[in-house]
């Protein structure tokens, strides 16, 4: 049996003489202990963090995780291909929803069904604008290649053109003689005369045209009060009214000058 040692530590001598021994019995028993948040040492000389590490996001659901793992549909970044004469397709894809959701990679068959389904009134308004009323527009998805293509093909008819023109002027206008000549100018020089190609465009500077041309004769105020545009597609015409309204005449008032108290 091992005999035990028994010490007892008297004086500062012995105190001297044990202090490196206890000091080292110390770091020992730190040494031993596992401190969490610390590096302790890999075999090699390598530092390993004691930290615990928070556990990988699992998916909340089997439809989750499918989602993160499954490839595109094949209707995201579909192909979009118009068939229309060469002046009206940049204006017609502009405007297209189609055109829009086309690199859209979250998009769907049923999304892409229901742009393709809204594509054929929204084609129609646009190139009614141009005047062409009567248009027909086919769209059809192809679905033999990924990803997939749309094709819209248009006919766009014959475009109306302008059948009659009706000038109106209301207003002290209307009974001023002086004014006649500006009035008969307005209707005369009118920007759609018969026979010209209907757009909405050239419609609104018609308008605008003739109103201002009668303000320039003494009535500064005269705007257009009514216009109407009707367009009958079974024969590629428009009737078009237009009534301007030229307010009151105006005229200058005594002129009064002033600040000139340093000029002869």
């Amino acid at each position: 049996m091992a005999s035990r040692v028994h010490a007892r530590i008297t004086g500062p001598r012995v105190n001297v003489l044990l202090r490196p021994f206890l000091v080292a019995a110390f770091a020992a028993c730190l040494a031993a202990l596992p401190l969490r948040g610390f590096a302790q040492p890999r075999a090699g000389g390598e530092a390993q963090s004691t930290a615990e590490e928070p556990p990988a996001t699992a998916p909340s659901s089997p439809s989750e995780a499918s989602e993160a793992t499954a490839p595109p549909s094949p209707a995201a970044f579909y192909h979009l291909e118009i068939e229309a004469p060469r002046d009206l397709r940049a204006m017609i894809e502009q405007g297209l929803s189609l055109e829009r959701w086309r690199t859209d990679a979250g998009m769907t068959p049923e999304l892409l069904q229901r742009l393709v389904e809204e594509a054929i009134p929204e084609v129609r308004e646009a190139v009614a604008t141009r005047g062409w009323f009567s248009a027909k527009v086919t769209a059809a998805i192809e679905r033999e290649r990924e990803p997939w293509t749309v094709r819209l093909t248009i006919d766009p008819g014959e475009q109306a053109r302008v059948r009659s023109v009706h000038i109106e002027v209301v207003g002290p206008a209307a009974e001023d003689p002086a004014a006649r000549r500006a009035i008969d100018t307005a209707r005369r020089e009118f920007l759609l005369p018969p026979g010209q190609p209907f757009t909405q465009d050239l419609w609104e500077d018609a308008k605008a045209d003739t109103a201002r041309r009668i303000a320039a004769w003494r009535y500064a105020a005269a705007k257009a009060a009514k216009s109407e545009a009707r367009i009958d597609p079974a024969t590629a015409s428009a009737d078009l009214t237009l009534i301007v309204d030229s307010g009151p005449p105006f005229q200058f008032g005594p002129i009064s000058v002033t600040g000139a108290q340093r000029y002869p």
